[in-house]
């Protein structure tokens, strides 16, 4: 299309630089190859920066989780590792309520090295603090270890396959060198083992906050006075 219009202009004298033409040719037909290889590849490219997209939200949602649950339960600040973190007075101090529990969940993270935990234990390791730990599927421990090697090698190795992921997901088939194709079966397979934890990590808020209730009303019935027998006198029973 833009060859015809390019002609167009060219005979009707509107674009006297035949060079300026061409250059637009060139490069839409660099555009075309383009969105042919990524149609060719099942939109490879997109597919990895989705790959990126999910991690990061998995991530942004276990900071948020976090804060907001030490926002609106912050007695779990008096348990530990909570009460052993080093924390510099002078900067926690200055920081608004919601920018403490940001500050102390950075340090939690550093002192737990969670950011450097592998797959579904980057998550565990922070419900495990707040007191949301549980079982977790194969399948989808499985999937979300598999997608934090492919975001590590999209993010650090330009989509390159290296050792590392060749020796951590075998199943893959891929050779070190090899370029990393993310097929659409993937992102899906990602997504619904993100949707299977994040759902999980729901239930045991549920769990645990039944758990509390039941808690709670066993302790105020066994701290509850039970009433006496009433006294009365041999006499009277007579």
């Amino acid at each position: 299309m833009l060859e015809a219009l390019a002609n167009y202009a060219l005979v009707s004298e509107k674009l006297t630089e035949e060079q300026e033409a061409r250059s637009r040719i060139k490069i839409a037909e660099e555009r075309a190859k383009f969105a042919q290889m990524e149609i060719d590849s099942g939109f490879a490219i997109v597919n990895s920066h989705v790959v990126a997209a999910l991690w990061g939200s998995e991530e942004a949602f276990l900071h948020n989780f976090a804060c907001q649950w030490l926002m609106n339960r912050p007695e779990s600040l008096l348990k530990e590792p909570w009460s052993n973190l080093r924390v510099r007075v002078g900067e926690y101090e200055k920081l608004d309520p919601e920018a403490k529990v940001e500050y102390l969940f950075e340090m939690l993270e550093q002192s737990l090295g969670s950011n450097l935990k592998q797959g579904i234990n980057r998550f565990e390791s922070i419900f495990h603090v707040l007191g949301l730990s549980g079982s977790v599927e194969k399948t989808v421990k499985d999937s979300i270890f598999e997608l934090q090697q492919i975001r590590n090698v999209v993010v650090h190795k330009r989509g390159i396959a290296d050792r590392r992921l060749c020796t951590a997901c075998p199943w893959l088939d891929l050779q070190p060198g090899q370029r990393v194709l993310v097929s659409s079966e993937m992102i899906n397979r990602y997504s619904m083992a993100l949707l299977k934890y994040t759902m999980q990590a729901k239930q045991r808020v549920v769990d645990f906050f039944r758990m509390l209730d039941i808690r709670q009303s066993c302790t105020a019935a066994n701290d509850s006075e039970i009433p006496s027998r009433p006294s009365h006198s041999i006499e009277n029973e007579e």
